[in-house]
């Protein structure tokens, strides 16, 4: 359900991108989790869900704001919008189910929305508070913990190893959680 849910949100969108060169101007953002592989193949339940984490984490963004990485000169920020054409909240009665191409009247009000909508994100970047806050950790190293310690993860590689040799897997990815407090910003 995790991906046929993901598809329904993408399904009937396409992006035309005229003269735009930022690679990704707008969509989806978001994350799978690794448990989605239980939708695709039978898999064992051998970990312990202590997180409570949802398999499918993501949004859909008409904007974004985008920039290269710093450089030594300045960093442009490019401020993006993709309205739909036809969106319910717009005064053009466009159909976009319909076979007909949009109407001068939806092109201008899907332009307008998008250009309201660019804006407002251009001023909050200008009148925001250039100031994030101390990080919550002050310190250059982290000491990471693992969640079952040397032993137990050995075990679980030599487990795994004979599974290999034994024909049962070719491929398995051993995994520990690694703990440590972070010494950055999470801005």
């Amino acid at each position: 359900p995790i991906l046929a849910a993901l598809e329904g949100l993408l399904a009937g969108d396409r992006l035309v991108r005229g003269n735009c060169d930022v690679p990704v101007p707008c969509g989806a953002v978001g994350w799978l989790s690794y448990d989605v592989a239980r939708e695709l193949e039978t898999l064992p339940d051998a970990a312990v869900d202590d997180r409570g984490l949802p398999r499918l984490e993501v949004a859909v963004y008409d904007r974004f704001a985008a920039w290269e990485e710093p450089t030594d000169g300045d960093v442009p920020l490019r401020i993006t919008a993709c309205p739909r054409i036809g969106d319910p909240d717009s005064d053009s009665d466009f159909d976009p189910e319909s076979a007909e191409e949009p109407t001068d009247v939806a092109l201008e009000s899907a332009y307008e929305r998008g250009r309201d909508r660019t804006l407002v994100v251009a001023e909050a970047v200008r009148d925001a508070d250039p100031g994030i806050g101390d990080p919550p950790v002050s310190s250059p190293e982290a000491t990471f913990e693992s969640d079952c310690g040397r032993e137990t993860f050995a075990d679980r590689v030599r487990r795994v190893k004979e599974h290999v040799r034994a024909g049962d897997t070719f491929q398995t990815n051993v995994s520990q959680r690694l703990v440590a407090p972070a010494a950055v910003h999470p801005v």
